[in-house]
């Protein structure tokens, strides 16, 4: 399913989640290193080459994970 970055904002607003919402493509390891810099606990970011919404966040064991859709 693919939606706005507006409709993309309010459904992450209506769960109550703290992800950083950024819009500039990243590659998955920029968006490590954004997310680890700035200790975030989730990060969505658009991979570069699909334009597709992807979900960065640390898991319990303390490694990384990635959502995509």
């Amino acid at each position: 399913m693919r939606c706005s970055p507006d409709a993309t904002v309010r459904t992450l607003d209506a769960t109550d989640d703290d992800i950083h919402l950024f819009t500039d493509p990243s590659t998955e390891t920029d968006a490590a290193a954004r997310l680890t810099a700035a200790d975030l606990p989730h990060l969505f970011f658009t991979h570069p080459a699909t334009r597709r919404g992807r979900v960065l966040h640390h898991r319990l064991d303390g490694h990384l994970a990635r959502l995509t859709g």
